[in-house]
């Protein structure tokens, strides 16, 4: 069923911001290395589409995690051997926070188009932070797909 809402969504969004891809904005590399905590993950499930995408999140760490909007994720481009940011529309998320207990894994359906229009062809990777509690440092987890 979850395929099936997504598969929709998805289609409605191809149809009304197939536009939007011309207007990509392409920001600065990202040098950094992510700052990931081990035995946390995130994959795309299945085929990524221009607009969204299902994810598997999974926390094989002793901890407990949690993530704010999870359903709202950063998309960096690969351009030869670099990553590069995209550049942000202004979107208003509504602060939702989720919690994934440690040892489980949760389908998670994502949507970027409202933040960075339909995606054309190319290599991406859907970056989220998430937090441990009592920490203060943010991790990121990334999930790579490609678009054709």
């Amino acid at each position: 069923m979850n395929k099936i809402a997504l598969f929709i969504v998805t289609v409605f969004c191809i149809l009304t911001l197939a536009s939007c891809s011309d207007d990509l904005e392409i920001g600065d590399v990202f040098e950094d290395e992510l700052p990931t905590y081990p035995g946390i993950s995130m994959s795309v499930d299945g085929e990524a589409y221009p607009a969204a995408a299902t994810v598997i999140i999974t926390n094989n760490s002793d901890r407990d995690i949690g993530i704010w909007n999870v359903t709202d994720c950063w998309i960096q481009i690969k351009m030869g051997d670099e990553w590069y940011n995209l550049v942000s529309k202004d979107v208003v998320t509504p602060g939702v926070h989720s919690d994934y207990e440690k040892g489980s894994s949760t389908s998670v359906a994502v949507n970027w188009s409202a933040r960075f229009g339909a995606l054309p062809a190319g290599r991406y990777r859907a970056t989220q932070y998430f937090h441990l509690p009592d920490e203060h440092d943010d991790y990121v987890m990334a999930a790579e797909f490609s678009l054709e």
